[in-house]
């Protein structure tokens, strides 16, 4: 037997084999290198999408965060004015109440010379007066209030501070100007009777028909509602 006709084909099967096995080495490495750059760039891609994702949800979470503590700060002042307009409304109400009682004016100064017809008419009209300057401090917070409420809420805001600032100075002027004038009531009644009649309705409540302050007051709350409440009513949604 010719031993060199095996060997010949035996080493051709072992090349061939050798070749296929390198060939197959170099295209499992090839193809895991592809696979191993595919998964490092799908890689890559999904961390920048997680990053910009988690971004915006950041800076929407910010500006939820910001609009949610500017609506607070909106509604604790709306809230506020509100609630401050209703007490002032019937503090008014209180303060020109035409009952009253004689120690509500033993504050006033007494001149030496009036007579107790003057005394008692100026009593009458200090009254209202006592009873403001009694609740001054309430009503001074509210009016404090006026041009924040302008910065938040336009200038818009300002006009039911106005129109009750002017009810208010109706009734404080009226009382002051009534009780000057008792020194000499019948004297100038007798002149000037629209006048004193007008700063007596300022001055009472229900005492002239219809009632300029009231009907003012009454005007300045609703003004102040339109404003504030739907601030009050607002939900943030995303």
């Amino acid at each position: 037997m010719d031993w060199t006709s095996l060997i010949g084909p035996a080493v051709v099967a072992a090349a061939v084999s050798g070749l296929v096995t390198t060939i197959g080495f170099v295209m499992n490495r090839s193809t895991s290198l592809t696979m191993h750059t595919q998964k490092l760039a799908a890689d890559e891609k999904l961390t920048e999408r997680k990053f910009t994702f988690d971004k915006t949800l950041a800076e929407r979470k910010f500006l939820l965060d910001a609009r949610s503590a500017d609506r607070k700060r909106k509604q604790d002042l709306a809230e506020s004015v509100l609630t401050g307009f209703y007490e002032t409304e019937a503090i008014m109400r209180s303060v020109r109440s035409p009952m009253s009682y004689t120690y509500e004016a033993e504050g006033r100064p007494r001149g030496d010379t009036e007579s107790e017809g003057t005394a008692h008419l100026r009593n009458t009209y200090y009254v209202i007066i006592a009873r403001y300057d009694k609740n001054r401090k309430e009503i001074s917070d509210l009016l404090s209030r006026r041009y924040r409420m302008v910065a938040w809420f336009g200038v818009g805001a300002d006009e039911p501070f106005q129109k009750l600032h002017e009810a208010i100075n109706k009734v404080i002027t009226a009382a002051q100007m009534l009780v000057q004038w008792s020194h000499d009531a019948d004297g100038f009644r007798r002149n000037n009777l629209e006048l004193w009649q007008r700063m007596e309705g300022d001055i009472w409540w229900g005492a002239a028909e219809p009632d300029r302050v009231a009907a003012q007051i009454t005007e300045a709350v609703a003004a102040i509602e339109v404003i504030c409440r739907p601030i009050l009513a607002e939900v943030i949604t995303e």
